[in-house]
């Protein structure tokens, strides 16, 4: 199929695809981990106590940093790697004795290093700024002093020996099984558990998988992307979408494609400088699979309300002074129109919006006030349990600016009377979840676990309130 927009058309986009639309792909966010840990000070090093999914402690260190050793081919949490200094000693950020532990709390490795980190039988191990290979449970020494080494999905791995040289594929016990061109950057994606990596051959770009076969062949100027099972690809004439699957080039444009999703997918007609931090406007469409302009803006947020690749809401950024925002279903019916910036609004879900509203009071003064709107009713929410002067959607995973889902979870800040911040985590009806996170500047959790101060004293709570582990008075 092409997608072709007339050079004189503001309004109209003409598109011939005999492709059906992407397959939904879909994730769950914010599950259970085998293990958890609440860092006492609030900071990297200090006090550290692990602790198993029941809250029963693994192991505690005076001074120093536990970190959660991650399986990089299932996500799943296998060891414990701790590092001990002297009280009030920062990280020297050198080499040093690395110590795993098991989630039992039993002495497994130690080994001098900066960083480990694992993948299946594969220990890697960065010492004086490169890395080293080790395998199995004799930790046998594979390989050394490798520039770079990575992952991508469950089943691809790749290391370079020196910068800017070849690269070679891994098969899953580390052995080089491939060589691929010399590269100065490495770029990876993950589709559905898979990994792809961005290679090169006389030139030309095309993806290989973990099967070191090219899913999509060597005939492109780059690849800058990929959405919802397709890479996005940049050609001599504009942009084309290629099928993880079949390979085959399904959707082209002269224009960039942003994104793909079931009902259609997002062009971006000129360069939008706003959502990049610029002043300045481009022009951007979501287009439906067989030829219909749904929305045409100055920029379009979609909103996969879930992550499964289906387009759930579109804000139709505003041109200019105007500062309105559209707010669509994605076939461009109006659901109806708000009287602010689309960067004052951060979609909690496709069903309801934060929006930070910046006032001014009876004596003259500034206020920051946030409200939550509800997209279907216009109904809006102004009272909590705090007086929150801003907020915004927990996370978001996102392509670029203009493309993101969300956990349905807001990060909302206050003041005390002593002028203090303090930052709670609520649900999209406002309700507070969690409250005073402790280390609000840091406010990623573990897993469905934060930490916050409880009756002073920090703690890790889970999102439904309870105490998982608290320090000790």
């Amino acid at each position: 199929g092409r997608v072709e927009t007339p050079p004189d058309s503001q309004t109209e986009t003409a598109l011939d695809s005999q492709t059906e639309a992407p397959a939904a792909g879909g994730e769950t966010y914010l599950k259970p981990q085998a293990a958890y840990v609440l860092h006492e000070n609030g900071e990297p090093v200090g006090p550290c106590t692990a602790v198993d999914h029941d809250g029963n402690e693994i192991l505690s260190i005076d001074w120093g940093n536990i970190t959660l050793l991650e399986d990089e081919a299932t996500g799943e949490i296998v060891a414990l790697a701790v590092e001990t200094w002297e009280a009030g000693q920062p990280s020297s950020g050198g080499d040093g004795v690395i110590a795993l532990y098991s989630l039992q709390g039993e002495l497994l490795w130690e080994v001098e290093g900066s960083a480990v980190r694992c993948r299946g039988e594969l220990l890697l191990v960065r010492r004086d700024d490169l890395w080293n290979l080790y395998r199995g449970e004799s930790h046998a020494h594979a390989a050394g002093n490798l520039y770079r080494i990575g992952f991508a999905g469950t089943d691809l791995g790749y290391l370079q020996t020196v910068e800017d040289g070849p690269v070679m594929l891994l098969n899953e016990d580390g052995t080089a099984v491939a060589e691929l061109e010399a590269m100065s950057r490495i770029t990876t994606y993950t589709w559905e558990n898979r990994g792809y990596l961005c290679a090169q051959e006389a030139g030309l770009w095309g993806l290989v998988d973990g099967a070191q076969q090219w899913v999509v062949e060597p005939a492109y100027q780059e690849i800058y992307g990929l959405s919802n099972g397709y890479a996005l690809c940049r050609t001599e004439d504009g942009c084309c979408a290629v099928s993880l699957d079949s390979g085959e080039v399904v959707l082209e444009s002269p224009h960039e494609i942003t994104a793909v999703f079931s009902q259609g997918v997002l062009l971006e007609l000129e360069e939008s400088l706003l959502p990049r931090g610029v002043t300045g406007w481009g022009r951007s469409q979501f287009v439906s699979w067989d030829g219909e302009v749904y929305a045409d803006a100055a920029a379009i947020t979609v909103l996969d309300d879930e992550g499964d690749g289906q387009a759930d809401l579109l804000l139709l950024w505003s041109e200019g002074a105007t500062e309105t925002t559209d707010l669509c279903r994605p076939d461009g019916t109006l659901i109806r129109q708000v009287d602010c910036d689309a960067s004052a609004l951060a979609p909690v879900s496709a069903g309801t919006l934060l929006w930070n509203r910046d006032e001014t009071a009876a004596d003259g003064s500034r206020l920051q006030t946030m409200v939550l709107l509800d997209v279907e009713t216009g109904t809006i929410t102004e009272r909590f349990d705090q007086a929150y002067l801003y907020g915004g959607r927990y996370w978001e995973s996102a392509n670029s600016l203009l493309l993101s889902h969300t956990f349905h979870l807001i990060c909302a800040s206050y003041r005390d009377e002593s002028g203090a911040i303090h930052t709670d985590i609520l649900d999209e009806s406002g309700k507070c979840l969690v409250s005073d996170l402790y280390n609000s500047s840091s406010t990623t959790p573990q897993g469905d676990v934060f930490t916050a101060l409880v009756d002073g004293r920090p703690a890790l709570v889970r999102l439904d309130g309870t105490i998982l582990y608290q320090s000790a008075p």
